[in-house]
């Protein structure tokens, strides 16, 4: 059975003038098993880690071998790289074809080893809309697919939390706004429990019975599963009336078997501050992380706990951080990934010393990049909330009000209006005291006018000086900036049980060709086999110099980026 498995797969004649000394048959062809065992393994490490490799590995005993020795290879190569940050990069960008996915961001992503793909459900878009979509990506085709689900669909919604159990998905909680609400009005959070069978393809949902123990409706939570029950950890819930929200540091424990919701005591009642955006990380059966978080209004958690699941009364330990100074920036943005048993991986936007303009206070320069309203799921262009009134009331808008932020192409003191000074000079030289308030009123208007005519003027001008635009497939892509670029930020794990401590790794530079994506946050990342698997996400787009530009210097993504280690040549 071996021989034949192993001529089955055909000769291959031979190219080289001289000879190969060991190679060769009597009638003078080389035959792929007659490769030595060095060359094989070589091989098997460049072909793809999922269904090529499984079917090579079922060809013959010695291939299994073969394809074992390489499977390790592989895998301390990924560690050993993945510590030193030497990971490589490549890009996959969807086609347009019917199955292909959409740009999103603040969606729920999961590997599934047995199908060997990643599941992407939900989302978010530019304007604020979710999706409730499911998509399947092959990881050994690379190529992207719509499951064609049957049963009771979930709502269309982003930030809730997807984790894999067996040959089924749970999908739980979410947030939205509803289609009938303009956009300032509060967001609609869920507290859905659905569960997608990937044999039947079949969305099922679990509803509680009366008086039954419930979850309150929450985003921005985490998840993960243990043995047969799911914990969830905190997230952004809504308390009291219209505009209040609360970020909530409980823990909710589902039983997968029993289908029933219970909240968990903890000892001595310590536990992690509320927030949501925080990542949750399985270390074992009974243990997990929790990393990072925001706590409203863009403040960032940096702590990093550690949840011990025995006995009835749980217990959290806030673990020691060492070496902080390597930690990326803002990572309740930036999911975190296991990445091995002892590492985890957050992608963020690389640490580079900025010098300070010393522009920065004079009247006309661009203001400071506070040039997006915040909310739960992120960040909302300004002219998506254009036709909001100032003295809205939203809890989703959590950045202090800036006139230089009220939208429009004027420069900052158009915007803001005329100083007292200068109305106090118009009124001496027309020697006429006080003007009214009405007066003053139009006084102002026809000023502000004046001042975006000559902007609108300078930009004709300059267009003009530019000469006539290029069509759009001469346009040359921005060139990328290599200060606003994705950065590998490693946890060091080891000890977070044994001593109750973690360890953030020093940053590496980048390899020479490695084609890193530009500066990207609320994407997913996955682990799948020796690999990172980085999906969508809201990047910044550094070619726009207008910071106040929100819908062209933002944009939300469908590319797919995979982390891998790099193969020695022999």
């Amino acid at each position: 059975m071996e021989e034949e498995g192993s001529r089955g797969l055909g000769a291959i004649p031979k190219i080289y003038k001289d000879p190969v000394e060991g190679l060769t048959t009597s009638d003078g062809i080389a035959w792929i098993e007659s490769l030595p065992e060095e060359v094989l393994e070589y091989i098997f490490k460049l072909i793809s880690p999922y269904g090529d490799f499984t079917a090579c590995s079922r060809v013959c005993r010695r291939w299994r071998m073969i394809c074992l020795q390489a499977c390790r290879s592989r895998l301390l190569s990924f560690h050993n790289q993945l510590s030193q940050g030497e990971l490589l990069w490549s890009s996959f960008s969807p086609d347009d074809s019917p199955g292909s996915i959409s740009k999103r961001y603040s969606h729920s992503a999961v590997y599934h080893a047995a199908s060997q793909a990643m599941f992407v459900f939900g989302g978010c878009t530019s304007t604020a809309s979710t999706f409730n979509d499911l998509h399947r990506f092959d990881l050994t085709s690379r190529s992207w697919s719509r499951p064609r689900a049957i049963g009771t669909y979930p709502s269309p919604k982003a930030l809730a939390t997807m984790a894999e159990n067996g040959s089924s998905l749970i999908l739980f909680g979410g947030w939205t706004h509803p289609s009938s609400y303009p956009l300032h009005q509060t967001s609609k959070l869920f507290n859905e429990l659905h569960i997608f069978d990937l044999h039947e393809a079949k969305w099922n949902q679990i509803s509680p019975s009366p008086g039954e123990a419930w979850p309150p409706r929450s985003a921005g939570h985490s998840a993960t599963i243990h043995r047969e029950k799911m914990v969830v950890f905190g997230g952004l819930q809504k308390q009291g009336g219209i505009g209040f929200f609360d970020n909530s540091n409980n823990t909710w424990v589902y039983s997968i078997n029993e289908k029933t919701w219970h909240l968990q005591p903890v000892q001595d009642d310590v536990r992690p501050g509320g927030r949501y955006g925080q990542s949750q990380i399985k270390l074992d059966e009974e243990h997990l992380l929790v990393l990072g978080g925001c706590r409203g209004n863009n403040n960032e958690w940096t702590d990093v706990w550690l949840l011990q699941m025995t006995g009835p009364a749980w217990r959290w330990v806030q673990l020691t951080v060492e070496e902080e100074e390597n930690r990326g920036k803002d990572i309740w943005r930036h999911p975190a990934c296991r990445a091995s048993s002892d590492r985890v991986v957050v992608l963020g936007k690389s640490k580079v010393l900025v010098k300070k303009s010393n522009q920065a206070g004079k009247v006309g320069s661009v203001p400071a990049p506070h040039h997006m309203v915040r909310n739960v799921i992120g960040s909302v262009p300004l002219s998506a909330r254009a036709a909001l009134h100032n003295n809205s009331s939203s809890s989703e808008e959590n950045e202090p009000y800036d006139p230089r932020h009220r939208g429009g192409g004027g420069n900052d003191a158009a915007e803001a209006g005329p100083s007292r000074e200068m109305n106090q000079r118009l009124d001496r030289e027309m020697h006429r005291g006080p003007v009214k308030p009405k007066q003053r009123m139009m006084e102002n208007r026809q000023r502000q006018l004046a001042s975006l005519n000559k902007m609108e003027e300078r930009i004709r001008n300059s267009r003009t000086a530019a000469g006539p635009a290029k069509p759009a497939s001469a346009v040359s892509p921005p060139a990328l900036c290599p200060n606003h670029r994705m950065a590998l930020s490693v946890l060091d794990t080891s000890r977070a049980i044994s001593e109750h401590t973690v360890t953030w790794l020093p940053p590496s530079p980048l390899l020479p060709g490695s084609d890193v994506p530009q500066e990207c946050c609320l994407y997913s990342l996955v682990q799948g086999r020796t690999e990172l698997i980085m999906f969508g996400g809201l990047k910044r787009d550094i070619s726009v110099r207008d910071v106040r530009d929100v819908d062209q210097a933002n944009a939300v993504t469908n590319s797919l980026h995979i982390l891998h280690p790099y193969i020695q040549k022999i």
